[in-house]
């Protein structure tokens, strides 16, 4: 009992100290377990935006982006405004939809999202993946795989203890959760 309640308070310091206490979703048998909300991870993320890739055939842009945490959902979906032009028509905005699960690097203290997949784009409210799917994604899905590669979605401060007792990271009732233990 005395072992649990020590280890208890070591893990749950930094977030005392750090004024994250409010985000602390449950203390159990296996952990300490963080809540992330959506406008946290969005708020990360517009750090990485907007995202300008010049192609043969016009110009994409990449912005405002959104963390989407669905309810009964393991993975996230970030949505961004995505913008096209070329010298033949005027610039067209839309909605793109990207999803993929969330994963800790322990050396730099960073969650990403691993195996981005494009769900949905849509233009003037058509769904452009009911038409012309694979010429679209073929094109844009190198530029999504590099930016979440490099660009985390959530970073958990380096020198804080914390990092060395992530246990496992969720997406889970609508939140991200990150659960410490030993």
């Amino acid at each position: 009992m005395m072992k649990r309640l020590l280890i208890s308070l070591l893990l749950s310091s930094p977030f005392v100290l750090t004024g994250c206490i409010q985000n602390i979703q449950d203390v159990s048998a296996n952990g300490l377990t963080l809540r992330v909300s959506a406008d946290q991870i969005s708020s990360t993320l517009q750090d990485s935006f907007p995202v300008i890739q010049n192609f043969q055939y016009g110009s994409v842009e990449l912005s405002d982006p959104q963390a989407i945490l669905k309810q009964g959902s393991d993975r996230m979906v970030t949505g961004t405004t995505i913008a096209y032009s070329n010298d033949l028509i005027p610039e067209q905005k839309g909605a793109l939809y990207i999803s993929g699960s969330p994963f800790f690097n322990a050396q730099s203290g960073e969650i990403f999202l691993r195996a981005p997949k494009i769900e949905k784009m849509e233009f003037n409210g058509y769904n452009l993946f009911d038409y012309v799917q694979k010429p679209l994604v073929d094109a844009l899905q190198p530029v999504i795989n590099n930016l979440f590669a490099q660009n985390p979605i959530y970073r958990i401060d380096k020198s804080s203890i914390s990092n060395s007792f992530i246990k496992n990271i969720a997406v889970s009732d609508g939140a991200l959760l990150v659960t410490f233990g030993l």
